[in-house]
């Protein structure tokens, strides 16, 4: 079955995932199966196109929950809908294990949509070769892969937010099933845990196009020698782990007449994925910047604004690594990778406080500020 191949994306790095309404969940550890069963029409397996041979087979060669796992051998194409949820922020995970010696290509994939004859769109398309040995993406040229942890279980892990359209991508190298990227090396390709990719469209990520849905994950084997996944599922995003409390407010008033305030949403985990700001009542056409701080100050005019600055510590510009024009808004967003929220490049842990602020431009040559925002991860 042909596949799209070698569609690259400028990886981005940051991401915002907010948990939504959980409509649909799936989960498979194999085990209640028999050794040696064809899964088609099994808690919604089949082949690609609904052809049966295609479908995949319960193994006990290897299995990370015992006894069983599915086997994807050289003419399988595995494809599951997982209940098809439209709405809502969801977790795909699986745990994979490939035995040394791997010759051809294997394939972990999803879609954002999927029908037997078509349309097909993708999304997620990662690659386990066995001609290199290493793990890369289809739809992400900028990161630099990762070697294939040969003879044990390691993990994908797929944050997908339908409501926002956006999509992260994490693999467990160190086969101990935690995704504990550091946000610190996530492009460059070490035998580390990585985030590969963080707030990159769901639906445009892949052909484009596509729908705010999750169609299908596809298991493909293009002849390659058997590989192994287990504990296949798709469940709702973690709750947020960051507490978000305002200070130094309100702001001074600004041009349009109210204070400007600044709010967060999203994180699902620290040092990893991630944290999305929103700063509200900032005049129409106005250039600012979110700013992040090490400790919570209190500055009026500061730098010659007309308000407050409100950080202290080490204080840097740019959270999100943009600046942001709010246009015929009075308010802007940004997402910003929990893992490079540190001077030193070191990762966010639980326990750490971070203060964050929005400076921007006012009428003519002012400037100002929202009030303070003090994060402390969980």
């Amino acid at each position: 079955m042909p596949r799209l191949l070698r569609h690259p994306l400028t990886a981005a790095l940051v991401s915002a995932l907010t948990s939504g309404a959980a409509v649909a969940q799936f989960s498979d550890n194999f085990d209640s199966y028999l050794n040696g069963a064809q899964l088609q029409g099994v808690n919604g397996w089949k082949g690609w196109d609904n052809a049966a041979a295609a479908a995949g087979a319960v193994t006990n060669t290897f299995s990370l929950s015992a006894p069983n796992a599915i086997a994807i051998n050289p003419t399988t194409d595995a494809v599951n809908e997982l209940g098809n949820p439209t709405s809502g922020c969801w977790r795909f995970s699986t745990r994979t294990y490939v035995p040394s010696g791997l010759t051809g290509d294997q394939y972990l994939i999803l879609l954002n949509t999927y029908a037997d004859g078509g349309p097909n769109s993708w999304s997620v398309e990662l690659k386990l070769s066995g001609a290199t040995g290493r793990i890369s993406d289809d739809f992400d040229a900028a990161w630099a892969g990762a070697p294939i942890p040969f003879d044990c279980w390691f993990g994908f892990q797929i944050d997908i937010d339908l409501d926002n359209d956006l999509c992260a991508t994490r693999i467990d190298l160190n086969c101990d099933g935690v995704f504990d990227d550091d946000g610190a090396d996530n492009l460059a390709g070490t035998a580390d845990d990585e985030l590969i990719s963080s707030g990159q469209s769901w639906a445009n990520r892949g052909t484009g196009g596509g729908a705010a849905a999750i169609g299908a994950v596809d298991l493909y084997s293009a002849g390659a020698s058997t590989i192994y996944h287990d504990d296949v599922s798709l469940a709702p995003c973690p709750m947020p782990a960051f507490v978000a409390t305002s200070y130094c407010g309100p702001a001074v008033p600004n041009s349009t007449g109210g204070s400007a305030s600044i709010s967060a949403s999203g994180a699902l985990s620290p040092g990893a994925v991630d944290l999305r700001f929103h700063a509200t009542g900032i005049p129409m056409n106005s250039f600012g910047v979110f700013s992040m701080g090490t400790a919570a100050d209190n500055v009026p005019m500061a730098g010659g604004s007309t308000g407050t600055l409100c950080l202290g510590g080490t204080v840097e510009r740019g959270v999100g690594l943009q600046v942001l024009f709010s246009g015929a808004s009075n308010s802007v967003s940004v997402a910003a990778q929990v893992g490079f929220m540190t001077p030193a490049g070191t990762a966010v842990v639980p326990g750490d406080t971070r203060y964050f602020q929005y400076w921007f431009r006012d009428v003519g040559s002012t400037s100002n500020f929202t009030d303070g925002l003090m994060v402390t991860f969980q």
